[in-house]
């Protein structure tokens, strides 16, 4: 049955083979032009951002001094009506600038996406699983090495139960034939 299927299946992989070299001649190059393109658009997306943020920054502290003119005009002119109390009051009273927000300039290009991914890296694992221990963490946030756990319990055999607290060896039996 096997010699059979594996007749049929060599076939169709000599057949497909030169299809999917095709492909990977056609789109390789493609994908690597995508990719750099994309890295210069999130590259000159952030530098417009960083731009535009020093420009709000510079508004903002300008509507701030502005802010700070016209209250103290109020209160010069408030004086000179004699009316020095409101004048005090005008000077105390804390200094309210407009909100500054300048929209993004450059247009977004049709057809891509940009995104902001986030990852963990995590520095000290002592530390980790101190805090996991200690309840500031979720469990979660730890992953056994099953792998690792795996390999010792297939070479310690028998001997390995009861040597890792928390880990249950787990023993199957089965039979397999050669064709």
């Amino acid at each position: 049955m096997e010699v059979f299927f594996k007749g049929v299946k060599s076939q169709i992989d000599s057949i497909k083979a030169p299809v999917l070299a095709a492909e990977k001649e056609d789109v390789g190059p493609l994908n690597t032009e995508k990719a750099r393109l994309g890295g210069l658009l999130t590259a000159y997306q952030s530098e417009q951002r960083r731009l535009r943020e020093i420009e709000e920054q510079k508004a903002r502290e300008a509507a701030e001094k502005q802010a700070q003119e016209e209250a103290l005009q109020r209160a010069i002119d408030l004086a000179a009506a004699g009316e020095d109390e409101a004048a005090d009051a005008v000077l105390e009273e804390p200094i309210i600038a407009a909100p500054v927000v300048i929209p993004a300039s450059a247009p977004k290009p049709t057809g891509s996406v940009a995104r902001k991914s986030y990852k963990a890296e995590v520095t000290d694992l002592k530390a980790l699983v101190a805090a996991v221990a200690a309840g500031k963490v979720p469990l979660l946030a730890l992953q056994a090495n099953e792998t690792f756990i795996g390999q010792q319990a297939r070479s310690m055999g028998e001997a390995f139960e009861g040597l890792y607290p928390g880990v249950k060896l787990v023993v199957t039996e089965s039979t397999s034939f050669r064709s």
